[in-house]
């Protein structure tokens, strides 16, 4: 589904989550397309979809630390080493921004999203920060 807003266009993407969710991509700008997961776990569905687009930002969740990785499995979130296989689906240099990381794990998850394969320019999203679409 897709709803029209001027020159930009929403798309909706598949989520995988233990309740309904969805993600969204922001199509129409000129550097490609802004994209949020919503809360999911690893997604081929989404990344099927996310090959086709020419995307320039990524806004995705990363919940729990490695460790409790079986937690983020029966949960349906994702933790860094997760994230690292998923981002291996999108083209190099992509900006990531990761959300909902649980509270007190957020020097923690970097820690461990940093140790990644650095293909992209990843960094945490910060409460209040605004993204402009081109």
């Amino acid at each position: 589904d897709q709803l029209q807003l001027g020159r930009h266009r929403i798309e909706v993407l598949p989520a995988l989550h233990t309740v309904p969710a969805v993600g969204f991509a922001v199509l129409g700008s000129p550097e490609g397309a802004w994209v949020f997961t919503g809360d999911t776990a690893p997604n081929p569905a989404l990344w099927r979809r996310l090959q086709a687009l020419q995307v320039h930002s990524l806004v995705i969740e990363t919940a729990f630390r490695n460790h409790e990785c079986q937690l983020a499995a029966v949960s349906r979130h994702l933790h860094p080493a997760a994230l690292g296989e998923e981002l291996q689906h999108l083209a190099q240099g992509v900006r990531v921004f990761i959300t909902h990381i649980k509270p007190g794990e957020l020097d923690a998850v970097m820690g461990e999203i940093a140790a990644l394969d650095p293909r992209h320019r990843i960094q945490a999203l910060v409460a209040g920060q605004v993204m402009a679409l081109g």
